[in-house]
């Protein structure tokens, strides 16, 4: 009896230590085959703070993630995200995709937590983005804590965490100028990207957004969407479709390379008369990093005026362009800011003078002041023309007439 139980304890014995050789070899054939470091991955979904998953987005390609943030609406190149995801904390955001999983788009400032994986689209040279397959709203701006991994034995190697490195800023610099006839009415819409520590290949062949708004900057209308050349400038020709007052922006997305970035100017465009059919009117505009309010003139005084708005302790600045039909002489021109005179800088175009002046943000009253209207110089009129050639005429006629009796009386 004693035997059997020997025996029996001899085969119980030998199949725990097949059973943990075994275990050891698959977890050594594992850890071998590369895919360790892969483990967390390996998960149903993990958490991932929305700031980390914008900075890394190709490096979570594949991978089921959840995460959670603002809901935003944006203007985009792209137009193929459904919405993008801001974090709460922060401006880092990215483009979210729930239609391919027939899900309805949550409401625009919703606090909600999304659910899917990372993927890339090649569209307009390629941009990653989330495939949403689920997402639900959230009464909490707290971050959700992840739910721990169940440890096995021997444990995973810990996944190495990317190091965050924040991308360079850029700017745009940006300038509105219209032409000053009414008949053929259209503005030049000129910029150049600029960035500290990116290099100018970088700057090269960047898509740049253009738009306008007439609502204050409630609602854009799509103008253009073009490309800066090799030293990042870009530019384009926009016809209006009436004067008045708008906000004309220009923007870049984000990439690999730097942050996005936009930049607004305020375009005012007041005509310089009434329009009729015999006379080709002329039109002022203002272009302004601040505010244009009230842009008038008149006619009888020859005084431009308006207000301008910006935020204070940043600084403004105007450009006013003016058909040189209006003033011939810019140097009899005065701008003055809150009655005070305020020099300025002019640039002589073809048709017309470009002012430019600076001043304190706060809310200003501007005038423009232009010289008494030159009068026609009378020689260049029909007018002038028959006098000169009567007197013209006269003179001759008299140096004939004295020729002949000076003739006649030495012949006598």
């Amino acid at each position: 009896m004693k035997r059997k139980f020997r025996t029996l304890d001899t085969v119980i014995l030998s199949l725990l230590i097949i059973l943990n050789l075994g275990t050891l070899l698959t977890a050594r054939s594992f850890e071998a085959s590369g895919q360790t470091q892969n483990l967390p991955y390996a998960a149903a979904e993990e958490y991932v703070d929305l700031k980390f998953l914008a900075a890394n987005m190709k490096q979570f390609e594949g991978v089921r993630v959840t995460t959670n943030g603002t809901v935003r609406y944006l203007a985009s190149i792209y137009m193929y995200e459904d919405f993008w995801l801001q974090a709460q904390t922060s401006d880092a955001k990215i483009p979210v995709v729930t239609r391919l999983a027939g899900l309805a788009v949550p409401p625009s400032m919703a606090i909600v937590e999304v659910a899917g994986i990372v993927k890339h689209s090649t569209l307009e040279g390629g941009f990653y983005f989330l495939e949403a397959s689920s997402w639900q709203a959230l009464t909490s701006t707290s971050t959700p804590t992840p739910t721990p991994m169940p440890t096995s034995s021997p444990p995973p190697l810990p996944t190495p965490t990317p190091t965050y490195e924040p991308k360079p800023s850029i700017s745009i610099d940006l300038s509105c100028i219209s032409s000053t006839s009414y008949a053929s009415f259209k503005v030049t819409i000129a910029g150049r990207l600029r960035g500290s520590g990116v290099s100018a290949a970088n700057l090269a062949g960047a898509p740049i957004s253009l738009s306008y708004s007439i609502t204050s900057g409630e609602s854009w209308q799509d103008l253009a969407l073009v490309y800066t050349d090799v030293d990042g400038v870009f530019g384009a020709v926009w016809t209006p479709s009436v004067t008045g007052s708008y906000l004309v922006k220009a923007a870049v997305a984000n990439t690999t390379e730097y942050s996005e970035a936009s930049t607004i100017v305020n375009l005012a465009v007041v005509p310089a008369a009434e329009i009729t059919d015999e006379y080709i009117q002329n039109v002022f505009s203002v272009a302004s990093n601040s505010t244009v309010s009230n842009l008038a003139f008149n006619s009888a005084s020859r005084r431009l005026t308006f207000s301008v708005e910006g935020l204070a302790g940043t600084r403004g600045f105007v450009d006013v362009n003016i058909a040189k039909t209006l003033i011939n002489d810019i140097t009899q021109v005065k701008a003055y800011v809150d009655d005070n005179e305020v020099a300025f800088t002019t640039v002589d175009k073809t048709d017309s003078w470009l002012l430019h002046f600076t001043y304190e943000h706060s809310l200003h009253e501007v005038m423009l002041s232009l010289a008494a209207e030159s009068q026609p110089d009378f020689l260049n009129t029909p007018l002038g023309l028959i006098v000169v050639g009567g007197f013209v005429a006269m003179v001759i006629a008299v140096s004939v007439a004295f020729v002949l009796k000076r003739r006649r009386s030495l012949a006598s």
